[in-house]
């Protein structure tokens, strides 16, 4: 993954060039993809579609970034880190795939049921009694996949993608750290505060290279999926110079152990659907 702690780390025009040739590699030529065939059927549109959006928003940073909305440009970047992270995830918890899914479904109910209470549906609708059904069957439990955090503790080096996130996170939220960022102190005025409307974000580059870094973990977390590695010639000079590890992180104990017991509960429930036939 990302090493955001790299000393000479590259500037702000290396990180535009870095998302623009993701961004052009990744348009080019998609219509057909392969997977390997030993993964569920739903691994594929999920990861891509993670690694998509990780492209995606990092090209939104890096407009954001050329127009010096540096502050605005957090919630973006923290979205970038989510992909990628659980994009990575996804790589190396492949049996999880399907309990994302479901766990999206079950968003997607709670969302709709807000709506109902709201009155904005009414509860015969199609799409109210469609979500319902969507859920019914067998539960198939995933390591982990609600928790961002507990998405990062399950990957080796997880534990500084979270404190990225959290990072993030803080610019993002209203709340101090937000609030401190439109104030600064004034000798001339009556309150002794002075009101910025444009703030001053010294570390707009730094946050531009994380996202420019993630955006290229997710990249590879899809090249790693993919059959023949079509990107692994183009990714490599980048993954060197922004100190990406082309390698595919490893489990953490809890991870491993969770994988277990989550493949240990498929196994029963296969077992079980298939007596009950």
């Amino acid at each position: 993954m990302a090493d955001p702690d790299e000393s000479a780390s590259p500037d702000a025009q290396r990180c535009y060039e870095l998302i623009d040739v993701l961004e052009a590699a990744w348009t080019a030529g998609r219509d057909v993809v392969k997977v390997t065939a030993g993964v569920d059927q739903v691994f594929a549109p999920v990861l891509f579609a993670h690694v998509a959006h990780a492209v995606q928003l990092a090209s939104s940073v890096a407009h954001l970034h050329r127009a010096g909305k540096g502050v605005a440009m957090m919630p973006t970047v923290r979205q970038v880190i989510e992909c990628s992270i659980r994009a990575v995830w996804l790589e190396q918890y492949r049996g999880n795939v399907r309990a994302v899914v479901r766990d999206g479904y079950r968003q997607r109910k709670n969302m709709i049921d807000s709506a109902v209470a709201a009155t904005w549906f009414d509860p015969s609708d199609d799409i109210v009694q469609s979500a319902g059904r969507i859920l019914e069957g067998d539960d198939d439990k995933a390591t982990s996949g609600r928790s961002f955090e507990r998405i990062c503790a399950e990957l080796v080096g997880g534990e500084r993608q979270y404190a990225l996130y959290r990072l993030a996170s803080a610019l993002t939220h209203p709340g101090t750290d937000l609030v401190e960022l439109y104030i600064d102190a004034s000798e001339t005025a009556n309150s002794g505060i002075a009101f910025l409307t444009v703030p001053d974000f010294a570390s707009a580059d730094a946050w531009l290279g994380i996202a420019a870094q993630h955006a290229l973990v997710a990249v590879y977390a899809w090249d790693r999926a993919e059959l023949g590695r079509p990107y692994r010639t183009l990714l490599r000079p980048w993954a060197e110079e922004f100190g990406v590890n082309r390698t595919q992180p490893g489990m953490t104990g809890l991870g491993f152990q969770a994988a277990n017991r989550a493949e240990t509960r498929r196994r029963r429930a296969r077992k079980a659907k298939q007596r009950g036939r």
